[in-house]
């Protein structure tokens, strides 16, 4: 079995895969100790191999120290240059993250092209990809999430408030007021962006992920599939792809 995982600002998201079927998956917070949790999560689970993506460069050690503890293994780290899934050959390719690598190797391998990958986390990011599986580039803004907290913290009256689709799209109170203006906000600015994209590249298979994705799911006209774990098959796939020497080496 393999294991993926998928370290992003907010949560890691865990994945075992057997014959490139997903039977395990879990998200947990960042900050949340990861030998106790990856000691009950694969307590049933004959791990071969673990590969990673990881944006929080604080936390690979404490991974590290897992699997060599728990399965005797050293993990493979992902870069952009480890795969030939897609065509990455901008000249910026090496300031890609792990996450980006992963969802538009999951979104070629599962899903037609071209394709926009719409992946909500603690920032929201926007990527094409061609009929001929090339990335031509993306665009990022700041995530719901941190959207909401941004305004919080900025104004001293403001209460908590969960993150939500509100009832009413205009309200006379102000916390439901705030989750319209926030989410249903960011679904329209959703809709707009790929809207944009697909003026300027034309029609394109539309898909939405990330571990805010599901807050979206459904509220957003032009996405086509909600797809939860896109970034774990990414992973997967890029194992399976690579060599035996490559393994080796990237241990």
């Amino acid at each position: 079995m393999i294991l993926t995982v998928d370290v992003g600002n907010s949560n890691i998201v865990y994945g075992v895969f057997e014959d490139n079927a997903l039977k395990h998956y879990a998200r947990v917070k960042t900050k949340e100790p990861i030998l106790s949790f990856l000691q009950t999560f694969t307590n049933h689970h004959t791990i071969e191999a673990v590969i990673i993506s990881s944006v929080v460069p604080s936390v690979n050690e404490a991974l590290v120290t897992a699997c060599e503890q728990l399965f005797y293994l050293e993990p493979i780290f992902i870069n952009s240059q480890m795969t030939r899934l897609v065509d990455l050959s901008i000249d910026q390719h090496h300031e890609m993250g792990g996450d980006l690598v992963c969802g538009l190797v999951g979104a070629a391998m599962k899903y037609k092209a071209p394709c926009i990958i719409v992946d909500c986390g603690t920032a929201t990011k926007y990527m094409y990809l061609d009929e001929h599986k090339k990335f031509h580039g993306g665009a990022i803004s700041l995530g719901i999430e941190k959207s909401l907290q941004a305004l919080i913290g900025n104004a001293e009256l403001l209460p908590n408030m969960e993150l939500k689709i509100p009832s009413n799209l205009i309200s006379i109170d102000t916390i439901t007021a705030i989750q319209s203006g926030i989410v249903l906000g960011h679904a329209k600015m959703v809709e707009g962006m790929v809207d944009s994209i697909k003026s300027q590249y034309g029609e394109a298979y539309v898909v939405l992920t990330g571990g805010l994705g599901n807050v979206l799911n459904g509220h957003i006209k032009n996405v086509d599939v909600f797809d939860d774990h896109l970034l774990l098959s990414g992973l997967n796939a890029m194992y399976h792809e690579l060599s035996i020497d490559e393994k080796n080496m990237l241990k």
